[in-house]
Order: structure tokens, then C-alpha cells, then sequence
């Protein structure tokens, strides 16, 4: 894993939770353990896509000084 690199883990088709694979729990662990912001996005119902890409663009910014620019968009 690239050191120092944003990263989000996202676990895809929320509206499919019924053929959950990972428990929320262990995918909220995973990404805590590996120090990754977790969300669950569901395409089809266009829930937490942007919200996802959204926070890897500010940790990004974020992590090359740039925040200001994101600041400056809200």
C-alpha cells in the first residue's frame, strides 16, 4: 500500500445488503486500521457517490497543502 496516499475504502451496491459478503462492522474496522475513510454507495440509488469522491478530492487537497482550495469551493 502506497504510504501517505488517500485512500477510501467504499463498499459498492448498498442496495444489495442482503448479499452482504463483509459485515459493515469489519469493513468500518478494516478502514479504521488502515486509517481509510468508509463508505457504503449504492450507484443505482446515487447514494454516497459524490459524498465518497468528495472526501478523497479534500483528503487529497489536504495531503499536498492545498486546502485552502477546497475551501474555497464550498
Amino acid at each position: 500500500h502506497a504510504p501517505g496516499v488517500p485512500k477510501v475504502l467504499i463498499g459498492n451496491r448498498l442496495h444489495l445488503a442482503f448479499k452482504r459478503q463483509v459485515g459493515e462492522r469489519d469493513a468500518e474496522a478494516y478502514a479504521a486500521k488502515n486509517r481509510m475513510a468508509f463508505f457504503e454507495v449504492s450507484p443505482l440509488c446515487d447514494f454516497n457517490i459524490r459524498e465518497s469522491f468528495s472526501e478523497l478530492s479534500r483528503m487529497a487537497l489536504h495531503r499536498n497543502g492545498m486546502e485552502r482550495l477546497w475551501r474555497s469551493n464550498k
